[in-house]
């Protein structure tokens, strides 16, 4: 994307509590919560090179794979 995220490590990282708390504390409230882009640029968040988020990204996706696998097979 524009900000050098690979998408399935921007995926992982906005579901981390860390970073749901950051973007929680900040919402504005109403019937629903809002969300300014000020602040999503001022998360503080840690951003591997793009390499790494790959490899990231791509074992949390296989993961996820993985689980939803197993909850079929229990069904």
């Amino acid at each position: 994307d524009s900000f050098g995220l690979d998408y399935n490590f921007k995926r992982f990282i906005f579901g981390t509590s860390n970073i749901r708390n950051q973007i929680m504390s900040q919402a504005t409230d109403s019937a629903n919560k809002n969300i300014s882009q000020q602040v999503l640029t001022e998360l503080d968040i840690l951003v591997p090179p793009l390499l790494e988020q790959n490899a990231i990204g791509t074992f949390f996706s296989i993961l996820d794979q993985q689980i939803t696998l197993h909850q079929r097979k229990s069904i």
